[in-house]
């Protein structure tokens, strides 16, 4: 099974280089679990747009993996343009960083638990912490 980590993970890995969102997909089995959109609150400032950024153009770069058996653990750092972030300096682009947690079965991506340095981020953007308003 850890072949199966690790193939996905190649797989995952180009496509990000690329931009080939139609691979990315084909990674990801049915309507995976997520927390991305966690129940209790969201650290996204209103009026931020989602999936304002293509993989490529995020320049999405895994620094780190670890496979085993059904399980891929990545670190990676990503880039945040201003301008899609509600209330940022649009002039400003941040770097980010973060760890995801992926479950496989069959070779499907089934659910990711990604874990974002936000606080370093909005920092980055010229945001405050206290500017970020929780949403229900």
């Amino acid at each position: 099974m850890a072949g199966s980590a690790e193939q996905a993970l190649s797989q995952f890995q180009a496509a990000l280089k690329s931009g080939d969102i139609n691979a990315i997909n084909n990674l990801i089995g049915g309507n995976p679990k997520t927390n991305l959109a966690r129940s209790f609150a969201s650290a996204k400032p209103p009026g931020t747009k989602t999936n304002a950024t293509t993989p490529s153009a995020a320049n999405v770069e895994i620094l780190d993996t670890v496979t085993s058996d059904d399980t891929i653990v990545a670190r990676f750092r990503f880039n945040v343009k201003g301008s899609d972030v509600a209330g940022a300096d649009p002039s400003k682009t941040a770097r980010g960083y973060a760890i995801a947690i992926a479950k496989l079965q069959n070779g499907k991506v089934t659910s990711v638990n990604i874990e974002p340095d936000t606080t370093g981020l909005f920092l980055q953007l010229g945001l405050g912490v206290s500017d970020a308003k929780p949403t229900q």
